[in-house]
């Protein structure tokens, strides 16, 4: 299944290096234009309460786009034509 997966690529030591230096050396100061941030209410590595200009997702873990699929090919298009 794809959560297992996503449960070895976060334990994969490649991966977790990768991941903390793209962290660390984020330059992004100013959301893009025409980016459509959904963001999980549920996240524990970005916290919903540090996350600004979002559509929050119920529910929604770090994984969201694997945990919430179901959720998102209902109500993506709409989302994105609302936009």
């Amino acid at each position: 299944a794809a959560s297992d997966v996503y449960k070895r690529q976060v334990r994969d030591e490649n991966y977790l290096k990768w991941a903390i230096r793209e962290i660390l050396n984020w330059k992004q100061k100013e959301p893009l234009d025409g980016v459509i941030h959904l963001h999980g209410d549920k996240d524990l590595t970005f916290p919903i309460s540090l996350i600004k200009n979002c559509i929050t997702i119920h529910g929604g873990t770090h994984a969201l786009i694997l945990t919430k699929y179901r959720w998102l090919n209902k109500n993506l298009i709409q989302i994105i034509e609302s936009e």
